[in-house]
């Protein structure tokens, strides 16, 4: 007895009987592969685009300041030098509008608050820039340096902290030193770059910090976002 042959609609599979073959899934990359990986394939490309941005603001901060692009130069390259020479990075610690904002703020702030230079109406009393007795120079001796008083005068009154009277006395009705728009451009300028600087340097002190968390928090990641 001949066989029969196996008809060919019932030995061929349907497709739709053959499930389609799945790759293994991979394991989900951490938060931290992601960051790093992104936006390019090399890691620290990020970085050199941070810096580009902070440079770039920098220098745009102290053009509208009053520096030319020759003075900005100058002192990049200088800092380059010092950088590939090897020589360690330190911070200067020069004269500063920024300082001085501070050091004039403490002054108002005793003019409206210490006796000695308040009124019987409560407000701060006129004072004669200098001389016996009380003035505007005793004043500001409480908060800036003898050497810099008298700079001190003259960067207030350049700023507009006081204004003088028919007699020459110093006068004012300002309460706190505030850096508003339309300041005068070093004020401003130094003052945004000292905020970033303070900022960078909250963020290089998390590199080392060593104290222990309250109790309660997760662990720590070195160097790796939380």
């Amino acid at each position: 007895m001949r066989g029969r042959k196996p008809s060919a609609r019932k030995s061929r599979r349907s497709p739709r009987s053959e499930r389609p073959r799945v790759a293994p899934r991979a394991a989900p990359r951490s938060a931290v592969d992601r960051v790093l990986m992104t936006p390019s394939a090399h890691p620290m490309r990020p970085l050199e685009v941070a810096l580009d941005m902070l440079l770039t603001r920098a220098a745009e901060l102290l053009l509208e300041g009053g520096l030319t692009r020759a003075e900005i130069e100058r002192v990049l390259r200088a800092k380059a030098d010092e950088f590939t020479g090897g020589k360690p990075l330190r911070l200067r610690k020069d004269s500063s509008h920024f300082g001085m904002m501070l050091q004039v703020s403490g002054v108002l702030h005793d003019w409206w608050r210490e006796p000695r230079f308040v009124g019987a109406d409560g407000n701060p009393k006129p004072l004669p820039l200098r001389g016996r007795g009380v003035t505007l120079a005793t004043l500001v001796a409480r908060r800036v340096p003898a050497a810099m008083v008298s700079t001190a005068i003259d960067w207030m009154e350049t700023g507009g902290i006081f204004t003088r009277d028919k007699d020459g006395y110093a006068v004012t009705n300002k309460r706190a030193l505030i850096v508003a728009r339309g300041s005068p451009g070093p004020l401003m300028s130094e003052r945004g770059l000292t905020m970033a600087a303070h900022l960078l340097g909250t963020a290089l002190h998390n590199y080392h910090v060593e104290d222990p968390l309250p109790p309660g928090s997760p662990p720590p990641h070195r160097g790796h976002p939380s």
